[in-house]
């Protein structure tokens, strides 16, 4: 027998002499899956579900009612994103192209308006009236504007974004979930009360036999007969220990 049959044959003894023990594993340390308990995580899962759906739709609300609440604050104002800054005191800001264009002086709210590396962001509103402003060099007719505080809603819209991942998230798990526990009662993933069910038996294998071996091989006897008939002498101890031919 070469060296790599001999090795083949250690992995898989050790792989059948393991699933064995863990298949027989007292049921007072590891959960069984009968149809019963799936059954019944089914249901607590389907009222997560039903629970996260509703929260999902209560945040979506809230944030429908602060995205009204901004679109209140901000008719018919002029929404500024990065436009240029000409002074800071008064607050003079040249538009672009989004915003028209005009110079706007900001006599009241200013800090309603967010200043970032020679920029400003926010939502401006025009009194109707006409401002100048000298900076040395040029004059600038501005537009008289009032800054608006927009805060509050779109804090209010940022936080239910947040909320709405991690709830989307959550549901997306929950989903999941429900659709590996009904497979298992479709019959599509095997139970039994003697059997202990997804502990992680064949990842520990496989885990085993790809770090501390430079070849392994997975053999699944529920669909390779000839292994299978191999195995079905007996599970003792000194069966594992005799040689075996191929």
């Amino acid at each position: 027998m070469s060296k790599n049959i001999k090795r083949f044959v250690c992995i898989l003894m050790a792989m059948v002499l393991f699933m064995g023990i863990a298949a027989n594993y007292d049921t007072a340390e590891a959960k069984t899956y009968t149809k019963a308990y799936v059954k019944k995580q089914l249901k607590q899962v389907n009222q997560k579900i039903k629970k996260t759906n509703k929260e999902i739709k209560k945040i979506e609300k809230q944030k429908a009612k602060a995205q009204k609440q901004l679109d209140k604050l901000t008719k018919g104002a002029t929404g500024l994103a990065w436009t240029t800054v000409i002074s800071e005191n008064p607050l003079v800001i040249k538009g672009n192209i989004l915003s028209g264009n005009s110079y706007y002086m900001v006599t009241k709210g200013a800090s309603n308006i967010t200043l970032f590396l020679g920029s400003a962001t926010g939502f401006v509103k025009k009194t109707g009236k006409y401002k100048t402003y000298n900076d040395g060099w040029n004059t600038y007719t501005c537009a008289e504007v009032t800054g608006i505080n927009t805060s509050k809603p779109e804090k209010k819209i940022t936080s239910c974004n947040k909320k709405l991942k991690k709830k989307e998230a959550t549901l997306a798990k929950l989903e999941s979930k429900k659709y590996t526990l009904d497979d298992a009662l479709k019959g599509k993933v095997e139970m039994d009360n003697n059997l202990t069910w997804q502990v992680g038996k064949t990842w520990l294998m496989k885990e085993f036999g790809s770090k501390f071996y430079t070849q392994c091989v997975y053999i699944n006897f529920d669909n390779n007969e000839r292994m299978k008939n191999l195995f079905e002498e007996d599970f003792e101890r000194q069966f594992f220990l005799k040689p075996k031919s191929f």
